[in-house]
């Protein structure tokens, strides 16, 4: 008993430290999309895999990721969503202790609804401020590519004017809102912080995308579970030793 309670914890840890690292390449992926290629010819792979914009370019593309959360839960949420990583790290960041998971608003099934409607109307504003990647994609544009843009197009200048041409592409620069701008500054600064209390809250309480998966990830046919007799937590909790949480 002992051996297998040891090679299971290994296991989660392995499990942990694997999604942990693809949800930061995820991460990092997107965040180099939108400070390099966004707006130019890039290629529509990338935001072809997040949902809100699959499902713009193809009602089926939300059957996909229904049928992904049927079979696997919300991967999407756990590992696809750059937003989500966001959160995350800022919560890691805090070093705030676990207490378990909290129930979240029903506010979000009005959001859900309002989406839904607003996309079967042909009304793309009300998604596009919702939608976990393009608010993502307003942070990385608006606080991140005016820097990364005037770095790369001064390296690009001085090797050009050493005779090096092609190495490294000029980046478009981005016209500066006032409001736009300032706007999204407030969303991420506000979302930082409420990240280090609560986690992920834009996702317990906003997003969409989560939302709709829920619906359908209730028991997947590929999860992982814990054993009653295996894990002395569980066995706590029911003696009463452990306060319980709330879950989802």
């Amino acid at each position: 008993m002992p051996s297998d309670k040891k090679s299971s914890g290994k296991k989660k840890r392995t499990l942990g430290k694997a999604r942990n690292i693809l949800s930061l390449a995820v991460f990092f992926l997107f965040l180099a999309f939108f400070l390099f290629r966004a707006g130019g010819t890039a290629s529509p792979l990338l935001p072809g895999i997040q949902a809100v914009p699959a499902a713009f370019r193809w009602w089926g593309g939300a059957a996909v990721f229904a049928v992904s959360a049927l079979f696997a839960g919300r991967v999407y949420c756990s590992f696809l969503c750059p937003l989500g990583t966001f959160q995350e790290a800022a919560w890691r960041l805090g070093k705030q202790p676990r207490t378990g998971y909290l129930p979240g608003s029903p506010l979000r099934f009005l959001v859900l609804a309002l989406v839904l409607v607003s996309g079967a109307l042909g009304i793309s504003i009300v998604p596009a401020l919702l939608d976990p990647y393009a608010a993502f994609g307003r942070g990385a544009v608006q606080l991140l590519r005016p820097a990364a843009a005037g770095g790369i197009n001064a390296l690009s200048g001085f090797l050009e004017g050493r005779g090096i041409y092609g190495l490294l592409p000029h980046v478009s620069r981005i016209p500066f809102v006032p409001v736009l701008f300032w706007g999204t500054a407030a969303f991420f600064l506000l979302l930082a912080v409420w990240s280090v209390r609560r986690g992920r809250p834009f996702c317990d309480a906003l997003c969409p995308v989560g939302t709709f998966l829920g619906l359908f990830s209730a028991s997947p046919l590929v999860s992982v579970r814990f054993s009653g007799d295996r894990c002395t937590g569980m066995r706590a909790r029911a003696s009463g030793t452990v306060p319980r949480t709330a879950s989802r």
